[in-house]
């Protein structure tokens, strides 16, 4: 459902996302903060950031390394 909403935007900061999590540089708490922020400075829409945001804490575990 989250995709739906918000599916296909996001583009640069997910890479930035994708990143951190391969590489395991950082947390991934600070990974997805990271992301939250890129976001935000792309200009991406409050609710649909928060929603985005919200999808990876929930289930980006399962990708995380």
């Amino acid at each position: 459902i989250i995709y739906l909403a918000a599916g296909n935007t996001a583009h640069a900061p997910a890479v930035v996302h994708d990143w951190l999590y391969t590489s395991g540089e950082l947390r991934r708490s600070i990974a997805d903060a990271v992301f939250l922020e890129a976001m935000k400075a792309a200009g991406i829409a409050w609710l649909r950031r928060w929603a985005m945001y919200a999808a990876v804490r929930a289930m980006g575990w399962r990708y995380y390394k």
